[in-house]
């Protein structure tokens, strides 16, 4: 007799290798395609506020902001400050700070989080 977790496992398993099965075969194909819309994408996705300018709604543009700004932005003095920036923004970060637009600053009690490392 099989105890419960075990018994979970064997009903899982099949469908989980069913589905890695397919995505192999899928890779196996010929991705030529694939690479091709990739690169005709590329130069849009790489244009941040075209995105959010196209933006459907203002939750889908919160929703942005969180996303490269996860924990508050606020302004005050002609200056944005943020106490983290998402790390795929991180390069930018000095150059905007350069030009006094943004400043990350660093939260003054631990949270867990590493905000755009400095030492």
């Amino acid at each position: 007799m099989l105890d419960g977790e075990t018994k979970h496992w064997f009903q899982k398993f099949p469908s989980e290798r069913a589905m890695l099965l397919n995505d192999i075969q899928n890779l196996k194909g010929n991705q030529k395609d694939k690479w091709q819309k990739f690169e005709r994408l590329m130069p849009a996705l790489t244009n941040i506020g075209a995105i959010y300018d196209k933006a459907k709604n203002m939750s889908a543009k919160h929703n942005m902001i969180r996303a490269v700004f996860k924990h508050n932005l606020t302004y005050s003095d002609g200056v944005f400050r943020t106490p983290f920036i998402n790390d795929a923004f991180a390069h930018n970060c000095l150059s905007v700070k350069e030009k006094g637009l943004l400043f990350v600053e660093q939260p003054l009690v631990f949270s867990g989080i590493n905000p755009l490392s400095s030492p």
